[in-house]
């Protein structure tokens, strides 16, 4: 959830330094792939065996299956030391990275899906405190919530979930852009949110069944939409949204 996907994967793989394992990586034949298994099964710990699928991941399905080695011991060392709280946390993370990737298609995009689970499981097994905090509402603060659509969206658990999705996805290809062209992309996202409030017909109160449902699809769309952009790289997403516009 923060890099150019694309990019990323091909220079992880033009990359020779493996650092604890192996001298370098390879790719795309089962003793390849045994031995990253083995790699990861031997990782000393949870951090050291993500570290390891980080530098030598495929970007493709493959990286389902080594997933599942670094989240086993990540997850060993991480459950015992929740609590039920903090296991709903940890699950919800989990789940938020399925949800992300759920509208693609293509290898690539279950290698993302895979990733972003050994990410957390990384993440809360180095601090476990952060499951013990209790999960926001929204990508915001929903005690300042002012507009008609961010009131919807703290008032609905499944709305919520989808705006922290879409800001996961949204943040990092904004980073991604030179800073000449960000207001470009902030631009299109405050248009696409008024245009997401007329459309679904966003302002009454309480919402209707109907109105939440359409909500929740426009973002997942959106959050797809600007996951699918990092194939093209960020400044082809401007242009294919410029376009589109027209």
């Amino acid at each position: 959830m923060k890099h150019l996907k694309l990019l990323w994967v091909l220079l992880l793989m033009l990359s020779s330094n493996r650092g604890f394992g192996q001298d370098e990586c390879s790719f795309g034949s089962e003793e390849a792939a045994d031995s990253l298994e083995h790699v990861l099964a031997a990782a000393p710990t949870c951090t050291k065996a993500a570290d390891e699928l980080s530098k030598c991941r495929w970007g493709s399905s493959a990286d389902v299956r080594f997933a599942s080695i670094v989240l086993e011991k990540c997850e060993k060392a991480l459950l015992p030391k929740l609590t039920a709280a903090g296991k709903r946390r940890y699950q919800r993370e989990r789940e938020l990275c399925a949800y992300e990737y759920s509208g693609q298609e293509g290898t690539l995009y279950l290698s993302e899906a895979a990733m972003c689970g050994v990410f957390i499981a990384q993440r809360f097994e180095e601090k476990p405190s952060l499951a013990e905090v209790p999960a926001p509402r929204a990508s915001f603060d929903c005690h300042k919530a002012s507009t008609s659509l961010e009131k919807a969206i703290c008032s609905d658990e499944k709305l919520g979930q989808a705006d922290i999705v879409l800001a996961r996805a949204y943040q990092p290809l904004l980073q991604a852009l030179p800073p000449s062209k960000r207001s470009v992309l902030i631009r299109q996202q405050k248009e696409w949110r008024h245009r997401v409030e007329r459309q679904c017909g966003v302002g009454l109160d309480p919402l209707p069944p109907r109105t939440r449902e359409c909500v929740r699809k426009q973002f997942e769309s959106r959050f797809t939409d600007l996951d699918g952009c990092s194939v093209g790289g960020p400044e082809e997403c401007l242009r294919q949204r410029r376009d589109d516009a027209l």
